[in-house]
C-alpha cells in the first residue's frame, strides 16, 4: 500500500466479545483514501459488528481503531458527522416520495437557503438514477430502487466516508447492478467501505479486499493479487469416500449449505444424486448369469409371428413352451414385428386435449427418494393449456381420501376445469370422483395400459425440491 495515501480507517488488534463468544478477533485494517474497500465474509462473520464498532454504536472489548485519525470510542460523535451510513434493510416513510424523504434528511445537515438544498437533492437524485421517479411514493418503488435511495439518503451530506452493510443483498440480478454502478459513480466523490457474502459484487467494483470469517482476518490485499492467487491454489481433489461422507453429514444439520466452503451446495446435491443412480444400479443388476435369448429364438419368434397373423404374444409362448423353450411373454412381445394401426376416423386424445385445453387438467403421483431411499409420493395437478403447476403436495400414504381432499383445496369456491384427466389407480376412488362430482367437474379416465395419456411430460420431476423430504 502507497504509504503516501490517507487513511480513512486504521484498526490495531480490534476485539468485541459478546457473553463469552469472540464476534471480533484482532482485526487490522487500513482503508485508504477514496477507494472502494469490499468486506467479504458468510453471514455471521462479524461484518456488522465491525462498522458498529467504526460508528461507535458498540464499545470494542480491546484493541483501539481511528477513523480520519479521530478515536472511535472517545470522538465518536466527530465521525459521525462526516459519514453517510446505510444499514443493512433501511426503514423509510412509504407514503412520502424520494423527493421529500431526501428533503427531510437533508434539514438535519443544512441550514442554508433552500435553493442549495434542493440543488443538492436534485444532484443526488440523478447521482443514483431516480430523477424520472422522484415525485412517487416510495411504495411504489422496487427493492432496488429502494436500495438506491437508500445510498442517496446516506450520501446527501457529501460525507467523506460511505458505510454500506450488504446494499445488495437481498436484490434481484438487475437491482445488484444498478447498486453497484452508483456505486462506481459515487468513487470520486468519496471512500466506501462496504460489507457483502456475494463474491461477484466484490470482484466488480472493489479496489481492496478483506475475507472475513467467524470473527477472523483470512486476507486483505488488492482485489487483482486475490484473483491471481486463486488462480494458483489447485482445487482440492475429492475422493468417493470423501464425497459420500459429506452427503452422509449433510443429513444431520439443516444449515449444510453454509458450513460447505470447498465445494458449492449444487455440486453436494449431484452427488446425491449420483449416489442415487449407483444404488438403483446395483440393485437393479441381474444377480444370476443366465444367458441371453439366443438369436435362433429370435428368428423362430419372428418367423412364427409372420406366418400366423392372427397369433399374440401369449400363443406363440405356448407354441414354444412345446418345443422346450421357456421365454417370457415380454420378451416375445419386444421381437414380435410391430403392426402399424389404420387410421382412425374417430377422435383422438392428441385431438381432444387440442380442443379442450383451456378447460382440463390433469393430475398424477411422481415418486422420489429422500437420502434414506424411503420412497416420497407428490402429488402434482396442472392445467394443460398454461403448463401451470395448480397444486402439489407430498405423503408416503396416499389413499382415495387424501387425494380427494388435496382436489378439495385445489379447487375452492368452485374453481375448477371442466375436465380433469386422472389414471384408473385406487388413489382415485369414490371418494375422489365424489368430490370431483360436487365441484362440477367431469373426470376422464386414461385408457387401460396407457399410464402417459394423463401426464403432460413439461415438467420434470427433479424440478421439485427435495430439501424438505430430506429434513
Amino acid at each position: 500500500m502507497d504509504i503516501k495515501t490517507p487513511l480513512v480507517i486504521e484498526t490495531l488488534n480490534l476485539c468485541k466479545t459478546y457473553k463469552n463468544v469472540n464476534a471480533l478477533c484482532s482485526l487490522n485494517l487500513q482503508v485508504p483514501q477514496h477507494s472502494i474497500f469490499g468486506f467479504l465474509g458468510p453471514n455471521g462473520a462479524g461484518k456488522t459488528t465491525t462498522i458498529k464498532l467504526l460508528l461507535g454504536l458498540a464499545r470494542p472489548t480491546s484493541g483501539s481503531g481511528k477513523v480520519f485519525g479521530h478515536d472511535i470510542v472517545k470522538e465518536s460523535v466527530k465521525i459521525r458527522r462526516r459519514v453517510g451510513y446505510l444499514a443493512q434493510e433501511p426503514r423509510y416513510y412509504e407514503y412520502m416520495t424520494a423527493r421529500e424523504t431526501l428533503r427531510f434528511t437533508a434539514n438535519f445537515f443544512f441550514k442554508g437557503p433552500r435553493r442549495k438544498v434542493e440543488e443538492r437533492i436534485a444532484e443526488t437524485l440523478d447521482l443514483v438514477n431516480l430523477s424520472e421517479k422522484a415525485d412517487r411514493p416510495i411504495k411504489s418503488f422496487s427493492g432496488g430502487e429502494k436500495q438506491r435511495l437508500g445510498v442517496a439518503q446516506a450520501q446527501v451530506n457529501y460525507p467523506d466516508l460511505l458505510i454500506l452493510d450488504e446494499p445488495a443483498a437481498s436484490l434481484d440480478p438487475q437491482g445488484r447492478h444498478d447498486v453497484l454502478d452508483v456505486m462506481e459513480r459515487l468513487r470520486k466523490y468519496t471512500t466506501i467501505f462496504y460489507s457483502t457474502h456475494i463474491l461477484d459484487n466484490v470482484q466488480r467494483v472493489s479496489d481492496t479486499v478483506c475475507i472475513f470469517n467467524k470473527g477472523m482476518l483470512i486476507a486483505l490485499a488488492p482485489i487483482e493479487q486475490l484473483i491471481v492467487l486463486n488462480r494458483q491454489v489447485k482445487r482440492p481433489q475429492l475422493t468417493r469416500t470423501d464425497r459420500f461422507r459429506l452427503v452422509l453429514l449433510a443429513r444431520f444439520t439443516k444449515f449444510w449449505k453454509q458450513a460447505l466452503h470447498i465445494v458449492q451446495p449444487d455440486t453436494l446435491l449431484r452427488w446425491h444424486q449420483d449416489l442415487f443412480r449407483l444404488y438403483w444400479r446395483l440393485k437393479s443388476k441381474r444377480k444370476n448369469n443366465q444367458p441371453k435369448i439366443p438369436p435362433e429364438t429370435i428368428d423362430l419368434i419372428r418367423k412364427m409371428a409372420n406366418e400366423n397373423r392372427l397369433w399374440g404374444a401369449e400363443r406363440i409362448r405356448g407354441e414354444l413352451l412345446k418345443l422346450g423353450i421357456k421365454v417370457c411373454k415380454r420378451t416375445i412381445q419386444k421381437y414380435m414385428p410391430k403392426v402399424r394401426k389404420s387410421p382412425s376416423s374417430s377422435q383422438t386424445w392428441a385431438t381432444f386435449l387440442k380442443n379442450h385445453a383451456g378447460d382440463i387438467w390433469a393430475c398424477d403421483f411422481t415418486v422420489v427418494y429422500d437420502w434414506l431411499f424411503r420412497p416420497w409420493h407428490i402429488f402434482v395437478l396442472m392445467e394443460l393449456k398454461t403448463r401451470r403447476i395448480v397444486h402439489t403436495a407430498v405423503t408416503q400414504s396416499p389413499t382415495d381420501d387424501w387425494t380427494a381432499q388435496q382436489l378439495r383445496e385445489a379447487t375452492p369456491w368452485g374453481q375448477g376445469p371442466k375436465y380433469l384427466i386422472c389414471d384408473r389407480d385406487s388413489k382415485y376412488a369414490s371418494h375422489f370422483s365424489a368430490v370431483a362430482t360436487g365441484s362440477g367437474i367431469n373426470v376422464l379416465k386414461t385408457p387401460y395400459r396407457a399410464p402417459r395419456a394423463c401426464r403432460p411430460r413439461r415438467y420434470r420431476r427433479d424440478s421439485i425440491s427435495l430439501e424438505g423430504v430430506s429434513n
